[in-house]
């Protein structure tokens, strides 16, 4: 089996990283502190649990960008904190707000450049497909986990 797929799809996240990294250079923003910052603004309020699990990441990593988001004040705590931070939903300032929405009009821009010259047909196939191999990895990762 040609193996190209999975060789190719990382260079689309990389390329859309760096895209929005210089899309948005001026504001000191890194491609993954604005992708949590989309979760909040397309999601709704989320405490980094439930980021930890919508993206499938470690936790450190949900903390420092939770972390970095906080201390630019471009997220902040919904309610009073209290002894686990990591269970407390997390909202947008109305500059998180702001630059979230600048942020999904720049994916938005990204998605018409990519999928220039492709069908609708080929596009819904090629989303259907993805959508098999990603249940068919988290499957196998469960039964994975289950059999240990």
């Amino acid at each position: 089996m040609n193996n190209s797929i999975f060789k190719s799809l990382p260079l689309v996240k990389k390329h859309l990283q760096s895209y929005l990294n210089e899309e948005f250079k001026e504001l000191n923003l890194k491609s993954s502190e604005m992708f949590f910052m989309s979760i909040l603004y397309n999601e709704g309020d989320r405490s980094q649990i439930e980021i930890t699990h919508d993206i499938e990441c470690d936790k450190s990593h949900t903390h420092r960008i939770v972390s970095k988001l906080l201390n630019k004040k471009l997220i902040k705590y919904v309610n009073n904190i209290s002894e686990n931070t990591r269970n407390i939903k997390l909202t947008l300032t109305d500059k998180g707000r702001e630059l979230a929405c600048r942020f999904d009009k720049a994916i938005n821009n990204w998605h018409k450049i990519i999928i220039k010259g492709i069908s609708k047909e080929d596009l819904t196939t090629t989303k259907k497909v993805i959508e098999k191999i990603i249940g068919n990895a988290t499957n196998f990762r469960k039964l994975e986990r289950k059999n240990v």
